[in-house]
């Protein structure tokens, strides 16, 4: 609904700056909400206990929230790299292990 159809409508004046300052009170308190929810996820996500992937090991991946890659600038054709993710009971799970990278030769 609009404002202005607000104020041409039978309304009183006062309802509607009433109005306006509640909608405006309440995109401010969902902002800072959210922001604060971001950055409760970050340090749940701090204090994961990081598990070192092994060959054959199971792991219940529903949703992976994100993946930290190391470069190491190593001439190997492994860099460490770190995914956070959430398993089919909705917990959160750090997974460190090594991921493939291939290196282009710059020797000419």
């Amino acid at each position: 609904m609009r404002f202005n159809s607000l104020i041409d409508s039978n309304h009183p004046i006062e309802e509607v700056i009433i109005m306006k300052y509640t909608i405006a009170t309440a995109l401010l308190v969902s902002a800072f909400a959210t922001g604060a929810f971001a950055a409760d996820s970050r340090s749940a996500q701090d204090n994961i206990p990081v598990e070192e992937y092994h060959y054959g090991m199971k792991v219940d991946v529903a949703k992976v929230i994100s993946i930290e890659e190391t470069d190491t600038n190593d001439l190997n054709n492994a860099e460490p790299a770190t995914m956070v993710y959430q398993d089919h009971q909705g917990n959160l799970h750090k997974l460190q292990y090594l991921e493939s990278v291939e290196r282009q030769n710059t020797n000419g």
